[in-house]
């Protein structure tokens, strides 16, 4: 009898645990509802913004129309002749006018690699000053689109615009004087270029 009675216990107890065991606990962010907005949220936040990943677009009125940079966004460096070389740009600006000269010194010459790899220039006016853009100045700078050139440019360096992939507008000066190899090289947005006669 005793036997018995144990097990009638023992079954109740099991039927009871199996019982409690079925009520399993659901977290409120598996609601039906709570779900809905949960996804919606997460669909919202995974769309791409077009507008703002799209690239800013300048003209070359825009680079025509932007103040003259301040002295203080260039280093310069003396170069010899009584004129400044920029050895590096500090600036931010998107769009930079090299002035014509910093502390009564005419700027002469962009130095290598002052705008390469820079990714807030995207346009550029050059001081009619300036008579070199060195070897690589603006090597794989991708954003930049629009360059003016200054009327003393004469020299544009080996690959100075080399990988400039986004460069669609170059203004190239009258009294320019020399291209070197490669300095167009990877500006698949450059369409075409008016090359003056004044180059040898």
């Amino acid at each position: 009898m005793k036997k018995f009675l144990s097990l009638v216990l023992v079954v109740l107890l099991l039927a009871m645990c199996t019982a409690c065991g079925g009520n399993e606990y659901t977290p409120s962010n598996t609601d039906p509802q709570n779900n809905s907005t949960t996804s919606s949220n997460n669909n919202s936040t995974s769309k791409p913004n077009n507008q703002n990943d799209k690239p800013k677009t300048i003209t070359f009125a825009d680079v025509n129309n932007a103040p003259t940079s301040p002295a203080t966004d260039f280093f310069c460096n003396d170069d010899g002749n009584g004129g400044l070389i920029i050895l590096e740009y500090l600036g931010d600006a998107e769009i930079v006018v090299i002035p014509e000269e910093i502390n009564g010194k005419a700027i002469t010459k962009i130095n290598k690699f002052v705008f390469a790899n820079d990714s807030s220039v995207i346009g550029i006016k050059l001081s009619s000053t300036i008579k070199e853009i060195d070897e690589g100045a603006f090597i794989q700078n991708t954003k930049l689109q629009n360059v003016i050139c200054g009327n003393g440019l004469e020299t544009i360096g080996a690959s100075a615009f080399f990988g400039c992939s986004s460069l669609y507008e170059i203004k190239l000066n009258d009294g320019l004087k020399t291209i070197c190899k490669q300095s167009f090289t990877s500006c698949e947005s450059l369409k075409s270029v008016e090359i003056p006669a004044s180059v040898e």
